[in-house]
């Protein structure tokens, strides 16, 4: 099977390469491209059996009816019905189906969905295989697509919409039959059902949006949101769920396989609990369908702010879609000396044609499409004022209306937010804003449409238990914006309830019943009852030391060590992602180069990650990582791996949108041999120190100690020379133990051994000595002063910009021959040890 779903990628890739190409040479030559959706259909060809399409042909008096076949012409409808209405938008359409294999329809175009390009039911039957099986593997199915959805620009809208009664039927005994699962199909869903699955990765990397349509036995009558409420009640109440609708939904998979009937087989399919952990995981929409009714679904699907009544249209209106049984009258009224005059549209099977009554209205263009059951109508005119079903007709329910005209509704960013924790309040915020395409009325026409007249504004909103909340937003006509036209903004506080919520806002202008109304589009976001960050024990940190060729072992960093001790780094439980730090000795392994430390990321909840180096959250040397598998190397110098990083703390932030951490980490390494050296020196130095502190406790060793100071200090007194200038000697008696060195606005330098307050426009330091031959420096005001630090050996100079007021240099153990030199707009200081 892995050699199938290569070669259907590498075809697929081959034949989408023309777009995929085009689409980079157009964003780089023009910012202004339009918006790309890249639609893939997954189609279960179990979903259309004989049987029920041969009832369905007697039923249409038809011959060779095949459910499937509509479906797919009903989806190219829907995409090319989508470049209707959004003329700046590229919608694209790729068509697999699957049983026991998964095949792709070869002949679709690969150019964007156009009008023309439906095909009959027909067409369809001669590109669906037919030695595909029967049988049901929607898993291989879904991860050719994430394979797919790699290859496609960037900033395109990916959407993936499942069709499927959600069986996974893979063991030796049709499931059909027996209705058990076997282990083969609870291993497979063991492995599916994870956030750190590879192919869950890729759809969450890529920002794919799912939509599924589950063929559900338990859906009776058209009672769609009675049936999503038992469903979402079942799937967070599974016993031991994890916080991810994966994780409950394999619960309940387990669950309802050990539940057989007497008869043997399964009390309930898995496949709607599957198929909507899907859609709630990737914060699309899951629905239960039947038979009879997928059609009318797919229309709600893909189009949620279409109108299922008689719809006055808004003003400007010049195209309208229209969607309704294939035998039934189209009513369409167009203005004609400011009255309305009806318009009969009416499809003929036989001619595969329309009549229109009367047959001299005043309409510049019709286009229509059928399928068995449907009709979609692209109706154009400067005059259109409403659309309706002709009288006596009870079709409503099959009954859709989309107008096109020049504004638009836009949601404002993060309002609301992508991912929000549940019970907190969401801001809503959107704007009508005017576009230059279609022809309609001006920006001005417009504000005076909106002004003086009732504006009735609300928000549809869908909850995760497909329960429905009204919300009332407050409208603002505006005067200032270039384009905008109508402002709506609310709060919705009913955010209890974990999973993706839908809101769709809508106008409502004028007096009823001649006031027309305007839709938005729908967004969504997903509440979380817990941040994923919050979850323990999810993941695990790993790291592993390289030394002269040699790796070891993986360290879980949640477990204590046998010893006690400290493994090679240390961390807080509750990381949100693994991460693997290998110290390379070997410059032929990981990054080139002798001495490196290599971070693998891999981030299933696609949190934001950034390292920083250093003590505190201001460390410099920070680098973000947002991608899953990134590699980030750090050379030994100067950023984590020098002799003074050594023990140095690597912090990592990461943030899920939802709450944000910070964790620790102290990164050991392999200490080569002469590490030890300078270890026995700090600890002679340490040693020191505790001497200093008994010294001043007890009058003997300290008087010792004093002595012992001066004579250190007498060998190696502390010279100040300035460029041109004399130089200035600190000897051990002197009673000011620190120098001042300022300069003034024409740059002269001045040393003094007696500090004072620096006068208004001076820029200056001062050079204290610390201990032995410790000297800290410190910046006392301006900037621009440069630092270097020259050893006696070749070695080039180690330079620093000084540009923080009260930042301090310290330098350690100052070796004979060792000179540091501060520059500043020309002007030298350099400070050495003078010998007698």
């Amino acid at each position: 099977m892995s050699y199938r779903r290569t070669a259907a990628a590498l075809l697929v890739a081959l034949l989408l390469a023309p777009w995929s190409l085009a689409q980079e040479r157009g964003a780089k030559k023009d910012s202004k491209e339009p918006e790309a959706q890249y639609w893939i259909v997954l189609l279960d060809v179990s979903l259309s059996s004989e049987q029920r399409d041969r009832e369905q042909s007697q039923a249409l008096g038809t011959t060779g009816y095949r459910l499937r076949n509509e479906i797919l012409v009903m989806m190219q409808t829907l995409v090319a019905s989508l470049s209707e209405k959004n003329q700046n938008e590229n919608n694209y359409l790729d068509v697999y189906v699957f049983g026991n294999q998964t095949r792709r329809i070869q002949k679709l175009p690969v150019q964007p969905v156009q009008w023309s390009d439906i095909q009959g039911e027909g067409w369809w039957n001669e590109q669906i295989p037919g030695d595909i099986g029967s049988r049901t593997d929607y898993i291989s199915a879904i991860g050719t697509a994430a394979d797919l959805f790699n290859a496609q620009h960037k900033e395109a809208k990916k959407n993936l919409l499942l069709i499927s009664d959600g069986e996974l039927d893979l063991g030796k005994i049709n499931r059909k039959s027996q209705g058990t699962l076997e282990k083969e199909e609870l291993d497979r869903y063991r492995n599916f059902l994870r956030t750190d699955n590879p192919v869950m990765k890729e759809l969450a990397r890529n920002k794919v949006s799912v939509f599924t349509l589950a063929l559900d036995e338990g859906l009776h009558g058209r009672n769609d949101e009675e049936r999503q409420k038992l469903i979402y009640q079942r799937l967070n109440e599974a016993r031991l769920g994890g916080p991810s609708f994966l994780e409950k939904g394999l619960r309940v998979v387990e669950d309802l396989a050990g539940r057989v009937g007497p008869d043997g087989r399964m009390i309930e399919s898995e496949g709607p609990y599957v198929l909507r952990a899907l859609a709630e995981q990737f914060g699309g929409k899951a629905r239960s369908v039947r038979y009879d009714n997928v059609l009318d679904v797919m229309w709600d699907t893909i189009f949620p702010d279409q109108e299922r009544r008689r719809l006055v249209l808004p003003p400007g209106t010049n195209k309208v879609i229209v969607s309704a049984p294939v035998e039934s009258p189209i009513q369409v009224k167009i203005w004609k000396d400011k009255k309305k005059k009806d318009v009969t549209l009416q499809y003929d099977k036989s001619r595969t044609s329309y009549q229109l009554t009367p047959p001299d209205a005043e309409i510049d263009k019709v286009n229509v499409r059928a399928t068995s059951q449907y009709a979609t109508w692209l109706v154009e005119s400067r005059n259109l004022a409403e659309v309706n079903l002709s009288p006596g007709q009870e079709a409503y329910h099959r009954f859709s209306v989309l107008p096109v005209n020049n504004v638009r509704f836009y949601w404002q960013d993060g309002k609301p937010p992508e991912k929000i924790l549940a019970g907190n309040p969401v801001d809503l915020a959107l704007e009508l804003k005017w576009l230059p395409q279609p022809a309609g009325p001006s920006v001005e026409e417009w504000r005076n449409i909106l002004k003086d007249v009732p504006i009735a504004a609300t928000a549809q909103v869908t909850l995760p238990n497909a329960g429905t909340q009204e919300l009332k937003l407050r409208p603002e006509v505006l005067t200032t914006s270039p384009d905008g036209l109508l402002r709506l903004t609310g709060q919705l506080t009913g955010t209890r309830l974990p999973g993706t919520y839908e809101v769709i806002a809508s106008i409502e202008v004028g007096k009823t019943p001649e006031a027309w109304s305007l839709k938005s589009r729908t967004v969504r976001f997903q509440a979380f009852k817990e941040s994923p960050l919050s979850t323990p024990d999810r993941f695990s940190l790993a790291a592993r030391l390289q030394k002269q060729g040699k790796l070891g072992g993986a360290v879980r960093m949640d477990q204590p060590q046998p010893n006690g001790k400290s493994p090679a780094v240390e961390m807080l439980t509750e990381p949100p992602a693994r991460l693997v730090f290998e110290w390379w000795a070997d410059p032929q392994k990981g990054c080139e180069g002798a001495q490196q430390l290599l971070i693998d990321v891999s981030s299933p909840e696609q949190s934001g990650l950034k390292l920083l180096f250093g003590p505190s959250r201001d460390a410099l040397n920070g680098k973000a990582l947002q991608e899953d598998g990134h590699r980030v190397c750090y050379r030994s110098a100067p950023e984590l791996l020098t002799d003074a990083a050594l023990g140095r703390p690597l912090i990592v932030q990461a943030s899920d949108g939802l709450t944000s951490w910070q964790r620790t980490l102290l990164i050991a390494v392999p200490e080569p041999p002469g590490k030890r050296i300078l270890r026995w020196l700090l600890y002679a130095l340490l040693a020191l120190l505790l001497a200093t502190a008994l010294a001043f406790l007890f009058p003997g060793p300290r008087q010792w100690l004093r002595g012992l100071q001066e004579r250190w200090r007498a060998d190696f007194p502390l010279a100040v020379d300035v460029a041109g200038g004399e130089s200035r000697v600190w000897q051990p008696g002197d009673k000011h133990k620190r120098f001042l060195v300022t300069t003034d606005s024409q740059g002269d330098v001045e040393v003094e051994t007696s500090p004072r307050k620096l006068e208004k426009g001076e820029q200056g330091f001062e050079i204290r000595p610390n201990s032995g031959d410790d000297y800290k420096i410190r910046l006392l005001a301006g900037s621009g002063w440069k630092l270097r630090k020259l050893a006696p050996s070749k070695q080039p100079a180690a330079e620093r910009l000084l540009g923080a007021e009260g930042e301090i240099v310290t330098f350690h153990e100052l070796a004979r021959g060792t000179r540091i030199e501060l520059e500043h707009q020309g002007s030298r200081v350099t400070i050495r040890h003078k010998d007698r």
